[in-house]
C-alpha cells in the first residue's frame, strides 16, 4: 500500500480517536455550571515521550482534571466542526475550562510544544496565560530514539495504539515502512530545538520535570503518586494504573536506532 494511502488511513483514524473524547467533552461542559478551578496544571512535552500514556493515567484518578490536547489543531477543529461556530478565544477557553476540570476543582490541560508555540503564533495567544500553578515537563533521554519514533508517526499519522483503527493502519504501514537516517537526523534537530526553546522559554516556571526513561524504570504509578503530590493530593492512587504501555516500535527498529547512534559516535557507517 503507498504511504500516503496510509498517511490518509492515520489522519482520519486520529481524528476519529478525537472525535471520540469531543463527545465526552462537551458533555461534561454542558453538564453543570463551571466548577471553581481550585488548581490548574499543565503537561508539557515533546512529541513521543509517553505523554498521551501519561495523560491517560492522569484522567482515570478521577481528580487530576481531564488533560487532552484542546489546543492541538485537529482537536479544535473537532471541536468547532460540533458546534458550527468559528474560533473565539474567551468562549473556547471558558468550555475547556468546564470541560477540563474534575469535581475537587483540578483542571488539567495537555499540550505539544509547538502547539504552545502556534497559538501564540497564529492566534496571538500564550497559553501559559491560562495561570497554571503546576507546569510538568515531560521529555526523552535518548533524543536519538524519540526522532527515530517521531518519524514512524509522521509517515503512518498515527500516534498512539489506543483504538482499533489505529492499530490496523499501523499494521497495514509496518511492513512497507522505511526509516531514513537522514530522516531520524532531520527530526533529531528539530526535538532539540524545541528542547532549547523549552529551557530558554518555559524551564523557569516548571514544577516537574520527568523523562520517559524514568517512567518505564519505575512504573506510571509511581509518576502519577509524584504529580498527585504536587498539586496537594494524597500520594496514593485511587486506581492502579489502568493500561499497559503499549510501544509502537517493531523488533527491527532498536537495532536501526543503535546503528544511527553508532554512526553518530564515528564508530560505524551511515545507516542505510
Amino acid at each position: 500500500m503507498a504511504q500516503l494511502d496510509i498517511r490518509v488511513l492515520g489522519r482520519k483514524a486520529t481524528e476519529d480517536r478525537v472525535a471520540s473524547y469531543v463527545d465526552s467533552f462537551l458533555a461534561r461542559a454542558a453538564a453543570s455550571p463551571r466548577t471553581e478551578v481550585r488548581k490548574k496544571f499543565l503537561l508539557l512535552s515533546t512529541p513521543r515521550t509517553g505523554s498521551n500514556w501519561l495523560a491517560h493515567e492522569l484522567r482515570s484518578e478521577g481528580e487530576l482534571g481531564h488533560p487532552y490536547e484542546w489546543f492541538s489543531p485537529v482537536y479544535i477543529t473537532s471541536v468547532l466542526g460540533r458546534l458550527g461556530r468559528p474560533f473565539d478565544r474567551g468562549h473556547y477557553i471558558d468550555l475547556v475550562l468546564r470541560g477540563s476540570t474534575t469535581p475537587n476543582g483540578v483542571f488539567g490541560l495537555k499540550a505539544q510544544l509547538d502547539q504552545v508555540l502556534r497559538m501564540d503564533r497564529e492566534q496571538h495567544f500564550d497559553l501559559l496565560e491560562l495561570g497554571f500553578d503546576a507546569v510538568i515537563w515531560l521529555e526523552r533521554r535518548d533524543v536519538v530514539a524519540q526522532a527515530y519514533s517521531y518519524v514512524r508517526s509522521l509517515k503512518s499519522n498515527v500516534f498512539s495504539r489506543y483504538t482499533e483503527q489505529e492499530r490496523k493502519v499501523e499494521e497495514l504501514g509496518n511492513p512497507h515502512m522505511v526509516v531514513e537516517t537522514s530522516a531520524v537526523l532531520n527530526a533529531a534537530a528539530q526535538l532539540t530545538q524545541w528542547r532549547e526553546i523549552f529551557e530558554t522559554r518555559f524551564r523557569s516556571g516548571t514544577g516537574l520535570c520527568l523523562s520517559y526513561e524514568d517512567i518505564m524504570a519505575h512504573g506510571i504509578d509511581s509518576t502519577v503518586s509524584r504529580l498527585r503530590q504536587l498539586l496537594g493530593l494524597p500520594p496514593a492512587r485511587r486506581s492502579s494504573s489502568t493500561r499497559d504501555y503499549e510501544k509502537q516500535a517493531r523488533p527491527e527498529d532498536a537495532q536501526r536506532i543503535a546503528e544511527i547512534h553508532t554512526y553518530l559516535a564515528g564508530a560505524g557507517p551511515v545507516p542505510v
